[in-house]
């Protein structure tokens, strides 16, 4: 049986303690958390499974005195949820980044694992402790060392990729904190740099500040034009001058909204160092987006 537990810091909304209380939270929490930690430890799950079947009769079944997960119980979730998806599937077919979105979710969904989580109040940051093992193990398995008697076995592989990690608390984090209106905010205003150019009909090329610097990119493109993609490298010695040019045309035409921008930008990365902490990549998350804007620029300048 493969087991993997994460710990992850984000601040949440705090349920009123007395409430908690009274519905004696904290105990079926606390209990719950020794119960996995024993696990853990000795690798004997069923005072846990014996815990969690009283809660959830349905999910276990009582085999010769032991608890197991009811397979036909999970069977036919997974497999209910699998009809669903590949139902899905076909309605998205045409669609290239959902379809890929939905078949990630189906491999996930049969490499299946059962979890467990309790909310933790005992430190300055509210946080979550996450338990995930599969009944049946699917992943990997390997030859592993046992440190305790020096001999080689094979063990199925549990420790987890840390952008797994990563991807995972990110869902949860996005899923408690909503940011999906200030996203759209910075999207929008990403977009709207390039929408402005082609509504006015802003001719860069004969603009005064631009034109000279226009026709130094153009010498040193690739006379294929089919090359012109701000993100190839046979454009790398004109990179410099459309970067000039774009620039010239936001800080010209696109100055307020700029100010807007790196504004939300800001606030994003506030909340992104917040909810991740300090040892994430949430300062590289404006710099993304301005990365995004150059680059959408760019693939316009010359239309």
């Amino acid at each position: 049986m493969s087991m993997c537990m994460i710990r992850m810091v984000i601040r949440l909304n705090t349920t009123p303690h007395e409430a908690l209380k009274a519905l004696n939270v904290y105990a079926v929490n606390a209990n719950r958390q020794e119960l996995i930690q024993y696990g853990i430890r000795t690798n004997d799950w069923q005072p846990y499974y014996a815990f969690e079947a009283q809660k959830t009769p349905a999910y276990f079944d009582l085999v010769d005195g032991k608890y197991e997960y009811n397979k036909t119980f999970w069977g036919n979730q997974i497999e209910n949820t699998l009809k669903n998806m590949k139902e899905k599937l076909a309605d998205n077919w045409g669609n290239e980044e959902k379809r890929a979105e939905i078949e990630a979710d189906m491999k996930a969904l049969m490499d299946s694992a059962v979890w467990s989580a309790a909310i933790h109040y005992n430190t300055d940051n509210l946080h979550v402790h996450i338990a995930t093992v599969e009944p049946i193990p699917t992943r990997v398995k390997k030859w592993t060392k046992n440190l305790e008697t020096g001999k080689w076995e094979v063990q199925v592989r549990a420790k987890r990729k840390q952008g797994s990690l990563d991807k995972m608390k990110s869902k949860v984090a996005n899923l408690i904190m909503d940011r999906t209106k200030e996203r759209n905010l910075v999207t929008d205003l990403i977009r709207g740099s390039v929408n402005l150019k082609k509504e006015k009909g802003i001719d860069l090329s004969t603009h005064r500040q631009t034109k000279k610097l226009f026709r130094k990119a153009l010498q040193r493109l690739p006379s294929d034009r089919s090359q012109w993609r701000y993100g190839y490298q046979s454009i790398d010695e004109a990179r410099m001058y459309i970067d000039q040019i774009v620039d010239i045309y936001l800080d010209r035409y696109y100055k307020n909204e700029m100010k807007d921008l790196h504004r939300l930008l800001d606030e994003e990365v506030e909340v992104m160092r917040e909810k991740y902490g300090e040892g994430s990549k949430y300062q590289n998350y404006k710099q993304t987006k301005l990365d995004d804007l150059k680059k959408r620029m760019g693939k316009c300048g010359f239309n």
